[in-house]
């Protein structure tokens, strides 16, 4: 019984040397030493094919702009800036900047000096120094603050959208004559350098409507896009104070 056992277990072994190596009868290759190096040497292609297709659909990085400095405002004007979540920050503004339009509130914008908010008052038109202005306060009378419209630029990309968010803020004259509030009109956005005495703060704000797109990640849809701007709101300016 037990030869039988040894005798099975010989001959499977032979089988399967028999079809794992050359086989002349049936002009078959087995697995010989060559064609093992062979598929080594193909999988080695594919694998460094694959890695190139994928490094050439990879979007390059974005270089990382160099912080823009800019001199220290000549005015002096000290701010109280309240926000609605409760937090003050308070000190001296170093600098007063606003920046060249965009879409992409992700981004980094270029920034420029700001003399001042571009405002209406009655049919007048005109910037309004910082110097001149007491107080810029959240329009709370405009009920369309906070709502957001979604539109498809179908135009330049099958996946790019636009969103829009209404926002308001006016801003008040130190003149006692200048009465009442002045509409400000700038899309740009602003920023803020206060010197607070325990280090420089930058302050981001929008002050007018918010429009962004998706032309820096256009797998950004509309409802991530939307609780971006929710954000923005949520986290927006309630009062700053000048003086």
């Amino acid at each position: 019984m037990r030869n039988a056992r040894w005798m099975l277990l010989v001959l499977a072994l032979m089988f399967v040397f028999s079809t794992a190596y050359a086989q002349e009868d049936d002009g078959k290759e087995g697995l010989t030493e060559d064609t093992l190096d062979d598929m080594f040497k193909k999988k080695k292609v594919e694998k460094k094919e694959a890695a190139a297709q994928e490094q050439a659909t990879k979007k390059p990085a974005e270089e990382k702009k160099p912080e823009q400095t800019f001199p220290p405002d000549e005015r002096r004007i000290s701010v109280t800036i309240k926000l609605v979540n409760g937090k003050t920050i308070s000190g001296r503004v170093k600098n007063f900047l606003i920046s060249e339009r965009i879409k992409d509130h992700l981004v980094e914008p270029t920034w420029n000096l700001s003399d001042g908010p571009t405002v209406q008052h009655g049919m007048d038109e005109f910037i309004m120094d910082w110097s001149k202005i007491s107080m810029l306060e959240y329009d709370k009378k405009n009920m369309e603050n906070g709502e957001i419209s979604c539109v498809e630029v179908s135009d330049v990309s099958m996946d790019r959208k636009e969103c829009l968010m209404q926002f308001g803020y006016n801003a008040y004259a130190k003149d006692k004559k200048k009465k009442g509030a002045h509409k400000i009109k700038n899309k740009e956005m602003f920023r803020f350098v206060v010197a607070t005495g325990k280090g420089d703060v930058k302050v981001d704000v929008h002050l007018a409507k918010v429009l962004i797109d998706n032309s820096r990640d256009e797998s950004r849809d509309e409802k991530a896009m939307e609780a971006e701007l929710k954000n923005l709101f949520k986290n927006r300016i309630k009062t700053m104070y000048f003086k």
